[in-house]
């Protein structure tokens, strides 16, 4: 009985002074206990400085995607020409007799692949955030073409550190674009849908009314190489100009 006595007293003793060496130590370092405060804090809040940097993504993606829209509806849905455009690099739709319409998938990955090789440019490493060190991840873009919308995710994973404290940022951005990228790309499919059933023979009231119908503008020119068709939405800004979807048929 003593001896379970003596053994019980020991393992209090011992206790205690684990709690005493503990208590002094962080009195002692008062600068480690802030230290380690202030990182907790940075793992649970999430400071200022990261959603300055997140807005600063979300600029850029609004902006690129706004370029990458513009630039693709010009180019009848390519990032870089295509292999059928003509001398003026607009892609012609129809060539000798084949139809070469690019599908509303090739239209989204192309967007996505220019979105996500801007992007780097537009945050230019993160030069405006002079006291904070920004480590960036791969950018993994999606588009979808909707009817009035073009709907852009990014997956761009951020590690933030700044006074020794790191935050990751790795939500992904949303963007819902206003745009009649998607509409035109269907409206030229009916327009060449028509010109192959309907070889030399162009219907100018048919053309205008399609239009109307999607609240668009169409224009057209004859040249020797055939007819480029532009499609133009009159109520919209891109670029400082109105968007316009641009394609030939031989």
């Amino acid at each position: 009985m003593r001896t379970r006595a003596q053994l019980a007293f020991f393992v209090i003793l011992g206790i205690l002074i684990v709690l005493v060496m503990v208590a002094v130590f962080f009195v002692a370092h008062r600068g480690a206990r802030d230290d380690l405060y202030n990182r907790l804090e940075g793992l649970i809040s999430t400071p200022d400085y990261v959603e300055d940097v997140r807005s600063h993504v979300s600029g850029c993606l609004e902006s690129v995607t706004r370029e990458g829209i513009f630039l693709l509806a010009k180019q009848g849905g390519y990032f870089s020409p295509s292999n059928e455009s003509d001398v003026f690099n607009i892609p012609r739709y129809v060539y000798k007799n084949k139809r070469n319409v690019p599908t509303k998938r090739f239209v989204e990955n192309e967007l996505a692949s220019f979105i996500a090789w801007r992007l780097d440019s537009c945050v230019d490493d993160f030069e405006t955030f002079p006291g904070l060190n920004v480590s960036a991840g791969r950018p993994v873009v999606d588009a979808e073409l909707g009817t009035h919308f073009t709907e852009v995710r990014l997956d761009y994973p951020l590690v933030i550190e700044k006074g020794g404290v790191i935050s990751n940022a790795k939500a992904p951005y949303t963007l819902s674009y206003p745009s009649k990228l998607g509409i035109m790309l269907e409206m030229s499919n009916e327009i060449v849908g028509d010109k192959i059933g309907n070889p030399g023979v162009k219907c100018l009231s048919c053309l205008y009314q399609l239009a109307e119908k999607n609240g668009l503008a169409i224009h057209f020119m004859d040249t020797s190489q055939g007819t480029i068709y532009i499609i133009r939405d009159e109520r919209s800004s891109f670029m400082g100009e109105p968007l316009q979807f641009v394609f030939g048929i031989e």
